[in-house]
């Protein structure tokens, strides 16, 4: 069920998302996330322009609960937003130590939803790839070459310049299988690109390989500014979307 307006949702439900997805229905993006529209510009303008106000998709689960996101609808694809959880004073420095790997304007990505997804097909989930990647689902060594199989067919991953990256970049405490760890994939793109960040330094160093290139990693020197830059572009043509222009 799509509803316009907060008042449109079920009783109870209102109360569970945070005040910033319902006090301001239809207004612009800027207006209901300031933050967002603050920290990432040129994102926010091509949302305004080409994509319809924030509206809800609610559904009822099997289970006798529910789940509840926020949509912006375009003429080709939508975009998703899973609302975190209503946040209360003492959250937040909790929230600032969970984000610090981040640079500074990529928390509001996370702080009032958990990123965007791309919806391309609108009957079916939210992409894993093209948009930063929800908290949880930042990718691992062996998670990216899962997600690369399923989403890029025909691409292929050189397993030792991978192994040999993660372990030269940010691989302090590797899993027991020697694999994953601290070294990982905030964002891939539909061309293959993808951003690495090593999760407990606090740095902000932005790590990005083109093309599955794990030899010649390029260290971003304005990651806040390359990453809204490349969302501006992917949120109407993920697939021409670029980190770095060639």
């Amino acid at each position: 069920m799509l509803c316009r307006e907060a008042k449109d949702l079920p009783t109870g439900v209102v109360d569970k998302l945070h005040p910033d997805f319902v006090t301001r229905p239809g207004k612009p993006v800027s207006v209901q996330f300031p933050d967002f529209a603050r920290a990432f510009q040129i994102t926010t303008k091509a949302i305004e322009t080409y994509f319809s106000p924030l509206a809800f998709n609610y559904r009822q689960l099997d289970s006798g609960g529910y789940s509840v996101s926020g949509q912006w609808d375009g003429d080709n694809m939508n975009l998703v937003l899973k609302p975190q959880p209503v946040f209360k004073p003492p959250d937040r420095p909790r929230f600032e130590q969970n984000h610090q790997m981040l640079p500074r304007r990529w928390r509001e990505l996370y702080r009032y939803f958990n990123s965007i997804g791309i919806q391309s097909d609108k009957t079916v989930r939210r992409s894993s790839i093209g948009l930063p990647t929800e908290y949880s689902g930042r990718m691992s060594e062996e998670q990216y070459e899962d997600i690369i199989s399923i989403y890029i067919p025909g691409k292929t991953t050189d397993k030792k310049a991978l192994a040999d990256f993660c372990l030269r970049i940010g691989n302090k405490h590797p899993y027991p299988n020697g694999r994953g760890g601290d070294l990982q994939c905030w964002c891939l793109s539909y061309s293959g690109d993808s951003l690495w960040i090593s999760t407990p330094d606090t740095d902000h160093n932005v790590y990005c390989v083109i093309d599955g290139d794990f030899n010649n990693e390029i260290l971003l020197d304005d990651p806040d500014t390359i990453l809204d830059n490349y969302m501006a572009t992917a949120v109407t043509n993920p697939a021409e979307a670029r980190f770095i222009d060639s």
